[in-house]
């Protein structure tokens, strides 16, 4: 099957995906200005550091559900595989235009 995306689109979408995750990275890593422990992962090739605590209370209703031991560096994968397929759908460069044009509306809703 033969693709019907133009070169030009394809590079132009593939750096609007990179400069998303480049931002999600320096917003999780600059949050508090201490360094928090984190897990490190690739999205779309870049390293990022997922904070451990933020996977831990997130991971926590998971293990509940399911009344299953899941390692949170299993976890962190998973979400960067998430993180990736929405980057590579657009969906990502969307929310951090969101987070940037109004970064204090976005803090107060995830709280």
């Amino acid at each position: 099957m033969k693709s019907t995306r133009s070169p030009t689109l394809s590079v132009s979408f593939r750096r609007q995906s990179n400069a998303a995750v480049e931002l999600l990275s320096q917003r999780a890593s600059a949050s508090s200005g201490l360094p928090l422990p984190s897990v490190r992962v690739l999205v779309l090739g870049r390293p990022l550091s997922l904070p451990r605590p933020l996977l831990s209370r997130s991971l926590y209703p998971l293990r509940l559900a399911t009344e299953a031991h899941v390692p949170l560096e299993d976890y962190a994968e998973a979400v960067a595989l998430v993180l990736e397929t929405l980057a590579k759908s657009g969906a990502l460069a969307a929310l951090v235009a969101s987070l940037s044009r109004d970064p204090d509306t976005a803090r107060t809703q995830s709280s």
